[in-house]
């Protein structure tokens, strides 16, 4: 298979007869459905000759592609309904904000036209509290003596008819309005070059990279001569390389590189060494985690 498929290399496995050839048929079947894996086609002279087709006969890797992009799919609706939401949330803000400011003004004209004009035979009474230069405009309209109507565009009011402050704040809570939350200052970090009267403490920080699939021969030194070639102007107070215990030592070697930085220059760093350009060519790297439990870690 190797020689059909150039990017596939198959491991060679210990054991039994038993166990090498139930091992080596599992590998077979994971190159057979990889559909990143670009397999060799064959054809047929006669078409007479192939036996028929069933459901059985089916390409599951062009199946497990189909599905792979359809829960692509699926998770860019979900965060376009997520913005969805949101977008509503904002504009049902902004048009009950509009419609209060609206309101606010037809009630105050309102007012001041029952004012001006009072009917004897439907008598209106307009009131108009005012709390911390806030107005707050209730309408009740006495059709008869003994019956009396609220507006329905107004916060709740008391025994007397007058909306009070705490009864509008209530009303405004469960309409959706929060209260804006206070935003701690955030600090900073000095960058004057002039003032120099006092001095800063050096702070550091490390960056961990797992290398791996390098020759078994290779050395701590010689790891860490490749790390100064690639680091260029950054500075570096140092760097630690430990040789890991691999699995197939015979095969590759694994080592775990601590380099120490400015706490300024780690975003710089990280870019820096995880960038695949700078390494070798079949180099594996990628970030090292020290294990909690105080194990070696997944290779």
């Amino acid at each position: 298979m190797c020689s059909y498929v150039a990017d596939k290399r198959l491991t060679k496995h210990r054991g039994s007869d038993k166990d090498r050839i139930r091992k080596t048929m599992v590998d077979l079947m994971k190159a057979c459905l990889d559909p990143m894996l670009q397999l060799p086609q064959f054809y047929a002279m006669d078409i007479a000759r192939l036996p028929p087709v069933g459901v059985e006969h089916l390409d599951i890797g062009c199946l497990l592609q189909e599905i792979a992009s359809l829960r692509q799919e699926v998770r860019l609706i979900a965060e376009l309904r997520a913005e969805l939401d949101s977008v509503k949330l904002y504009l049902q803000s902004v048009t009950h904000s509009r419609l209060t400011n609206v309101r606010t003004e037809s009630d105050r004209t309102h007012v001041l036209s029952c004012s001006n004009g009072l009917n004897a035979q439907n008598p209106v009474e307009c009131v108009l509290p005012m709390k911390d230069d806030l107005i707050f405009p209730s309408l009740v309209v006495n059709n008869d003596p003994g019956s009396t109507k609220q507006n329905p565009d107004v916060s709740v009011s008391d025994a007397s008819g007058v909306v009070t402050y705490a009864s509008h704040a209530t009303s405004l809570k469960k309409g959706g309005m929060k209260e804006p939350q206070k935003r701690r200052p955030q600090p900073v970090v000095g960058m004057s070059r002039i003032n120099k009267c006092v001095k800063s403490v050096q702070t550091k920080r490390t960056v961990d990279v797992f290398v791996s699939r390098l020759h078994p021969d290779t050395t701590a030194a010689e790891l860490k001569e490749c790390v100064d070639c690639m680091k260029d102007d950054l500075s570096v107070t140092g760097v630690t390389c430990n040789s890991l215990r691999s699995k197939y030592a015979d095969l590759y070697a694994s080592f775990h590189v601590a380099i120490s930085v400015d706490v300024s220059m780690f975003a710089n760093a990280i870019e820096k060494f995880m960038c695949a350009d700078a390494w070798p060519n079949g180099v594996l790297v990628r970030r090292y985690f020290k294990p909690k439990d105080g194990g070696r870690p997944a290779e």
